[in-house]
């Protein structure tokens, strides 16, 4: 590599450390290792001997082209064939059974570094178990360690080794799209798309006539079926190994290798799979030659559809084959056979995957089970050129005699098959992330950052970041990333329930989303900054009712509400601020902050869904107090077939009400025998005025418990780590236990201090040296000691809950003689609450008290029973 390559770096500033970490690999000690790790079999040089013959035959054969990679030196600096590197594993952890989220694991896992040489393959091939060790790699090492975990899922990887474009290489993801924003941009067309594909209803008219419509003939009907379904076959397929039943032969509709006309320069086609148009890179000195590795992935056996997409194991992005942003393929392989590539001018988006046609794909072994299946007259060419191989290299024993007929040439074809030679099994040891490991999920600190077009994308492990975040996507409004458009984040494990934070700096908007389960039932927060605030709240988590609550604030509040008993359905108060200190009316809301100014009550409105059960003029429908005015509007609900309903006004004004309280909008002599009585409707307004001040007043707890809890997270550990931990404590306990039992056992005993006062030692006693009269004497004061501890306790949850008793029973006789002087609402509300929290108290206190009248005699028995079976005091035992 030249010292003028400006494109060693990747797009996170890293380059190949590879070499250095062989170096010290190699300078410990290997003296613990397998043995397939430093030397090889007979098997395995008979297989490379093999291989070197095949690549010689190719290189005379195609000299235009380079070389294949077919033999690679591991760590240690021994010739694998690249094949036997390949280890299948199935990691025991559910999460990376998919495909999408085992590319995404790796991609995240291991940190990435570009090829030593960009043009050429990488130099060491180590295998997959170092590379989890080291947790870095090349693209050829990611694509190895994802091939091996996704066989072992049960898919069917290849490693595909060829060219692909610099920003591909160097993973620059500068130039392509968060795959977050992609995702929920796909959702969201998906959504709009079943929206606009239900058909509008619309109630068909009674007097519509159905038309007849033209007669058509069904003969035609499905000969057009059938001519639409012959036209509409693909005409690039695959065929799996195992179920071919042709062989090798060429499909139609395959791509023509001598007819294809492929421009070397496809990498300015602009493939980034999310519809950014790649970067120019004419300036690429490499253009074109650039090595790289990645994985193909066809479909499962008995897929009917038999997909193929391609991973980029460093990015974990799927991309399917017609959109991949690669240039050219030299081989690809896996624990089973190399393939080589045949159509070399053909571009990947029409190469045809049928590894058994070898008119597309020359594999180096020969498959016993695949040349049984494939019939005798598939393949021709192929088997020749197999047999020249296998001739050349001498390992196939002919049959004696040559020109011998009849019964012999069956027994040469069994030998024949008998003396295929086949790939030896992996080198590799069994591939294992410990738990804690894949918990980690970005070693070695758990975190990644990912730059994006007009993106970042910070990852984080569970429970390692503070606040319990889990990702963070900031969105920029310019490609230079300085202007902030959108902020969100994921928490995981938060005590309290938020899952999602979304923040829009420019608008000063914020937008919480929480868990079930939380105190207040809060679902979603949405709020402006000093200017608006919505929350919506689990309704079935509440005994209100309550969905939905909007404040623009200093202005209005409205709340929405369902499945009442009472079919109140909407709610809304009108406010202004009051900040001019003078004596507040009665119908004062109290404000959030307290230096806010006070909120006083314009206009209260009710809204109820229609009662079946009531006649339409009794039914009320909306309710409307004009507190400024004294007015109060009642409209009931429209009755069936009616265009107008019953209207009534009350007046708090005794003289205007004599008024005007007489009449309606369908002109009845008295407002009574339409609606309710003055009194009644006073009512229903103190009512009102009583659940808005409450629900103020809750609002304002939950604005004030937010706070503290973002300036105090707590994040909680799952029970499973807890569990785990809890274990592994047990263990160490378990090793170092010997040194803990030579503690004195007697030091913290419940009986040494009452020895002691009766000048003897406890620990020199304890064989019996005590008469009978110091033994009774200890237990005695032993027993009275604790009875008189339990006493003492329950004086003092008695004392306690006589002292709550009192205040309760002092505050209610002053309240009562308070009250039938004035009516003051913000007082009762204020009682209230304080009833509630000593009730709360008193409630306590008593469970105490009745667990502890449980609990003392037990523990007085426990006590009696220990002495009685205390060797210190079997004097007392003996007759």
């Amino acid at each position: 590599m030249s010292a003028d390559d400006v494109y060693a770096y990747s797009s996170e500033g890293r380059q190949s450390t590879k070499q250095r970490r062989v170096k010290v690999l190699n300078d410990s000690d290997v003296r613990d290792l397998p043995e397939s790790y430093t030397c090889n079999s007979n098997k395995e040089e008979l297989c490379l001997e093999f291989v070197r013959h095949f690549n010689a035959n190719y290189e005379r054969l195609y000299p235009e082209r380079k070389p294949l990679f077919l033999i690679c030196p591991n760590e240690y600096g021994v010739d694998k064939f690249v094949c036997t590197t390949v280890r299948p594993t199935l990691l025991p952890f559910r999460e990376v059974y998919d495909l999408e989220k085992t590319a995404e694991f790796v991609s995240n896992y291991l940190d990435y570094e570009p090829l030593e040489i960009p043009t050429e393959p990488p130099s060491c091939l180590p295998s997959p178990a170092q590379v989890i060790g080291w947790s870095v790699g090349d693209s050829y090492d990611f694509a190895v360690l994802l091939t091996s975990f996704l066989l072992g899922a049960g898919y069917d990887a290849f490693v595909v080794s060829g060219t692909a474009p610099r920003w591909v290489t160097l993973r620059d993801m500068s130039r392509s799209k968060c795959p977050l924003v992609v995702a929920e941009a796909v959702a969201q067309e998906a959504k709009d798309a079943e929206i606009a594909a239900q058909p509008a209803e619309e109630k068909p008219s009674k007097y519509m006539i159905n038309p007849r419509g033209v007669p058509s003939s069904q003969f035609q009907a499905k000969e057009e079926a059938k001519r639409r379904a012959a036209a509409a076959k693909p005409t690039q397929e695959w065929v799996s190994d195992d179920d071919s039943e042709d062989g090798g032969e060429k499909k139609e509709g395959g791509p023509e290798v001598a007819e294809s006309k492929y421009d070397s320069d496809v990498e300015n086609m602009g493939f980034t799979g999310n519809g950014l148009s790649a970067p120019k890179e004419d300036d690429d000195e490499h253009k074109g030659k650039r090595m790289h590795a990645w994985v193909l992935v066809r479909g499962r056996k008995g897929d009917p559809e038999k997909t193929m997409v391609f991973v980029e194991p460093t990015t974990g992005t799927v991309y399917p084959v017609a959109e991949a942003p690669y240039l050219s393929i030299d081989g690809i392989w896996n624990n089973k056979n190399f393939w080589v590539n045949m159509q070399a001018k053909v571009p990947i988006q029409n190469m045809s995957f049928d590894t058994l046609n070898t008119d597309f794909w020359e594999y180096v072994f020969i498959d016993p089970a695949n040349t049984a299946s494939s019939g005798g007259a598939a393949a021709e060419d192929g088997a020749e050129e197999e047999v020249d191989i296998t001739a050349a290299l001498d390992l196939t024993a002919g049959a004696e005699g040559g020109g011998d007929e009849g019964g012999e040439g069956k027994g040469a074809d069994e030998e024949d098959e008998e003396n295929i030679l086949d790939i030896p099994p992996s080198w590799v040891s069994k591939l294992v992330i410990e738990r804690s490991s894949f918990k980690l999920k970005y070693p070695p600190v758990g975190q990644r950052t990912l730059l994006y077009h007009k993106a970042k994308l910070e990852l984080f492990a569970e429970n390692m970041h503070l606040q319990g975040t889990v990702s963070r996507l900031t969105l920029y409004k310019d490609r230079a990333q300085t202007v902030v458009k959108e902020c969100r984040e994921a928490f995981t494990n938060r005590h309290d329930k938020l899952a999602e934070r979304i923040r829009f700096p420019l608008e000063g908007k914020t937008v919480e989303r929480f868990l079930p389960g939380r105190a207040g039932s809060l679902k979603e927060s949405i709020e402006w900054t000093g200017r608006r605030r919505e929350v919506y709240l689990y309704v079935s988590a509440r005994q209100d009712g309550l969905v939905k609550r909007e404040e623009d604030i200093g202005r209005k509040i409205t709340e929405l509400f369902e499945g009442r008993t009472d079919n109140l359905v909407y709610r809304s108060v009108s406010v202004r601020e009051d900040s001019s200190g003078a004596t507040k009316p009665q119908h004062t809301l109290p404000s959030g902050e307290p230096s806010t100014a006070d909120l006083v009550t314009q206009k209260m409105t009710l809204k109820f869904a229609r009662n079946p059960d009531k006649p339409a003029d009794q039914d009320i429908a909306k309710r409307t107090f004009y507190l400024q005015e004294g007015r109060i509007r009642t409209l009931y609900h429209y009755a069936e077939s009616r265009i107008t309903r019953e209207t009534t006004t009350h007046y708090k004004d005794r003289h205007v009400a004599a008024q005007h309280n007489k009449s309606t909008s369908l002109g009845a002599t008295d407002a009574n025998e339409v609606g309710e009585s003055l009194a009644a409707v006073l009512s229903a307004e103190r009512d009102c005025l009583q659940e808005i001040r409450r629900a103020q007043l809750e609002m304002n707890e939950l604005l004030k418990i937010r706070r503290r809890e973002e300036a105090d997270v707590v994040v909680d550990r799952p029970i499973f780590d807890t569990a785990r931990e809890r274990r592994v404590e047990e263990k160490q306990a378990e090793i170092g236990g010997e040194t803990d039992m030579q503690v004195d056992k007697f030091q913290v005993d419940y009986l040494t201090p009452f020895l002691s006062h009766q000048g003897a030692d406890g620990g020199a006693n304890a064989g019996g040296q005590l008469s009978r009269e110091d033994a009774q004497r200890a237990r005695d004061s032993c027993l009275k000691s604790l009875k008189d501890r339990l006493l003492e306790r329950a004086n003092i949850i008695q004392n306690r809950l006589n002292h709550e008793n009192g205040v309760l029973s002092k505050k209610q006789a002053t309240f009562q003689r308070n009250s039938s002087r004035d009516n003051d609402p913000a007082a009762e509300a204020e009682f209230e609450k304080f009833c509630s929290e000593a009730m709360f108290r008193i409630q306590i206190l008593e469970q105490r008290l009745v667990n502890h009248e449980e609990t003392a005699l037990k523990k007085y028995q426990d006590l009696d029973e220990k002495l009685t079976a205390d060797p210190r005091l079997t004097v007392l035992n003996n007759v």
